[in-house]
């Protein structure tokens, strides 16, 4: 509780930070690069932030993807299958101040029906009774061997479950799925309407 405050009021600087980027219309190196040297210059030495910045581009059909030290970013196609992988290839933001050349984002190309999944840590890092983390490989191998019986949030939160045999979880476990539909809807502005798919337990 002596704490709280203290961690709302950084809360609120980052969120308002990052409320401030989007706004600038940055491309994905100069918005990862800006957020890390902002939350560089009043985060406490013991406190960082890891997560996976996600730029669009509805006219090229393609996605600029920077990891910072999230799990893996998941790929597949119309048909389930693992498409790409992109891996964490970037420290916590908020450490040290960093080059913009140091935030080179992935490029993940976007055709109908693909899908993407992220995930917090608290998915690859839960632990099983021999204190085994589930870990990015395992993670891996489920969507390299999703045979699409169910819905993949669904099946792979079955298998979470089944990994951690009882063990009681000590972070939060989220998970995000966007897709480009196959067939494109339009709002009134003319952009395609994705949908997203939220879980989390």
């Amino acid at each position: 509780e002596i704490h709280q405050p203290f961690v709302t009021k950084h809360i609120t600087i980052g969120v308002t930070t990052f409320s401030e980027l989007v706004s600038m219309m940055l491309d994905a190196s100069e918005f990862s690069q800006r957020l890390n040297n902002k939350l560089s210059q009043f985060l406490p030495i013991d406190m960082f932030m890891v997560g996976v910045f996600c730029l669009y581009d509805y006219d090229q059909n393609r996605m600029h993807v920077v990891n910072f030290s999230a799990p893996p970013v998941i790929v597949t196609d119309r048909h389930g299958d693992l498409k790409q992988v992109v891996y964490s290839d970037c420290s916590p933001m908020g450490i040290d101040e960093q080059p913009m050349q140091y935030y080179k984002p992935s490029i993940v190309d976007i055709d109908q029906g693909d899908r993407v999944y992220l995930f917090t840590d608290g998915v690859t890092e839960c632990c099983n009774t021999d204190g085994d983390m589930f870990g990015d490989e395992r993670l891996v191998d489920f969507f390299e061997q999703y045979d699409g019986n169910m819905e993949p949030l669904k099946a792979l939160t079955l298998q979470l479950v089944k990994f951690k045999q009882g063990v009681s979880q000590q972070d939060d476990m989220g998970m995000l799925e966007w897709w480009r539909p196959n067939s494109a809807t339009k709002d009134l502005r003319g952009f395609e309407l994705d949908k997203i798919q939220q879980t989390g337990f």
